[in-house]
């Protein structure tokens, strides 16, 4: 079959900064869970409609005796909040249609939907359908189309660099910058107005300096966040360790330090190269912030595309044994016209996965226009279905003279699961935004041929 699409990666639940979703990309550059959104400006939980923490708190709350089951949310944004217009089916596990509506100013569309229920959002313009099976009632399904939100520029003024740096980073819950002289231009949302702010002072052979943290600020929407009279405090070294590796492939480690709940993340110690002895080993001077983690990302090679392991743990950590945290190995995915599904197989060795983005890319009968479907699936049976569309929808259905001219699998644990997961697929930027604490791993796989 064709080559299966090389696609920007699409999920940061804790930034309001545009992010890309998990999509599958190139096995190198595996960086993106992102199980999802194609070319679309993913952002994260933040960035979702208004209302939103009101939809959580209704599916989380505990219902009223004899009250009916919760319902199941569809909330669609763009750049510019909350998207009506949005073409939504809600389905039953057997197919049949419970409601086809679409969504409304806020963003939403709701329906009761019984358990293993499925979800279909068409983006206006038809160029892209997402799909989820195995919805549960009280779910809220997110999605984002169309362009970044508004920014503006803000400039945070800094204390000089410490001995041994040269560049400034500044990062914010909304977004970054740097600059090698006070002060640092940062790109931030309009709707950003307040976040913890932490400042890195980087050297020049990949390490940092020193580094502050400045919880509680406000963000002003024009002029200077002024940040002068804080001091830095110095670097530390550490040495990183990743086991379990086979000796002889290439791998590469990249961590990241997350700054408390705030969600800031600020790049850490990373490196590349050849694994001997089955362990590699990274070394650089890190920032020392309060209340700080690392969140560790190792790119495992294999057939058929590669694996992403993940390890939120205390920044004292020195090392990460991936060996437990592999996924089985899939084959690539491929897409039959008559029975409507995906099938792909899997290896016996490594943890089976929790759910799956499947992506099929569709040549339209006019063979120029394409088509993606984006499918959110819990794990277990190695296929999924493209469920009959009721006749409003039809004009979406592949049908037989459209052909799939790619497929593509990705596989992930993450904690809580497919449950866990499903809301946000389609919105996450980054798999280890779903480490939402210490002692916590993940793992994504992506198939590609």
């Amino acid at each position: 079959m064709p080559s299966s699409p090389r696609l920007a990666p699409g999920h940061r639940p804790l930034r309001t900064s545009p992010r890309p979703a998990l999509v599958p990309s190139s096995a190198a550059a595996l960086l993106a869970l992102g199980l999802l959104g194609c070319g679309d400006d993913g952002g994260g939980l933040a960035d979702a409609a208004p209302g939103l923490a009101d939809a959580r708190a209704g599916a989380d709350a505990t219902p009223e005796p004899d009250a009916p089951p919760p319902q199941v949310t569809l909330v669609a944004t763009d750049g510019d909040g909350p998207l009506a217009g949005v073409r939504v089916a809600f389905l039953d596990a057997a197919d049949a249609v419970v409601l086809v509506t679409t969504t409304d100013a806020s963003g939403m569309a709701r329906a009761s939907l019984p358990l293993g229920g499925k979800v279909l959002a068409a983006e206006v313009g038809a160029e892209r359908v997402n799909l989820w099976l195995g919805a549960r009632p009280g779910d809220v399904l997110r999605v984002r189309y169309g362009d970044s939100p508004p920014t503006r520029l803000l400039d945070v003024a800094v204390p000089a660099l410490p001995a041994q740096g040269n560049v400034y980073e500044v990062h914010t819950q909304c977004g970054d910058g740097a600059g090698t002289t006070s002060p640092v231009s940062v790109n931030l949302p309009t709707a950003c107005t307040s976040s913890d702010v932490a400042v890195v002072a980087r050297d020049d052979v990949g390490g940092h300096a020193g580094g502050f943290l400045a919880t509680g600020q406000t963000l002003p929407p024009s002029g200077t966040l002024d940040l002068s009279a804080r001091t830095f405090t110095p670097a530390v070294s550490r040495t990183f360790t990743v086991t379990g590796l086979d000796s002889g492939e290439f791998t590469s480690l990249n961590s990241s330090i997350r700054v408390g709940a705030s969600g800031i993340s600020i790049p850490g110690l990373s490196g590349f190269g050849t694994v001997a002895g089955g362990a590699f080993t990274a070394t650089a001077a890190q920032a020392d912030l309060p209340g700080a983690d690392w969140v560790t990302r190792v790119i495992d090679r294999i057939p058929n595309g590669g694996q992403l392991l993940y390890q939120r743990a205390a920044i004292t950590t020195t090392s990460f044994d991936v060996g437990p945290v592999r996924l089985v190995e899939p084959t690539v995915p491929t897409y039959a016209e008559a029975s409507r599904e995906v099938t792909w197989a899997v290896g016996s060795t490594g943890r089976p996965y929790d759910g799956v983005f499947v992506q099929v890319r569709f040549l339209l009968a006019d063979q120029t226009s394409q088509r993606d479907w984006l499918i959110a699936a819990p794990g277990g049976a190695p296929s999924v279905r493209l469920p009959p569309l009721p006749p409003e929808l039809a004009d979406l259905d592949p049908g037989v003279d459209p052909f799939a001219s790619a497929a593509a699998l990705t596989g992930f644990v993450v904690p809580g699961g497919y449950d866990r997961a499903r809301g946000d697929l389609f919105v996450v930027s980054d798999p280890g935004d779903f480490l939402e604490g210490a002692g916590t791993a993940a793992a994504v796989q992506v198939s590609l041929d």
